[in-house]
């Protein structure tokens, strides 16, 4: 989870070298970091796969509340 906690604060090329949270500060860069996390591929590990927490990112970003998340398609 520390790597998905520190991905928030992580500057991404994909957005133009700013943040997720940075970049939703403006409803282009909320829709683009909502893309981004719920296309977002799940963790390898040794045996199988580790779901990426896209509800959790999407909440803590503030793009979906409790309600909706729940509903939200994952990719």
């Amino acid at each position: 989870m520390d790597h998905y906690q520190q991905w928030l604060d992580m500057p991404l090329p994909s957005l133009g070298r700013r943040s997720p949270r940075e970049a939703c500060r403006t409803p282009e860069g909320r829709q683009r970091v909502a893309i981004l996390v719920r296309t977002m591929r799940d963790s390898a590990i040794p045996g199988g796969f580790v779901p990426a927490p896209r509800d959790w990112l999407l909440r803590e970003l503030g793009i979906a509340g409790p309600e909706r998340a729940d509903s939200t398609p994952e990719a």
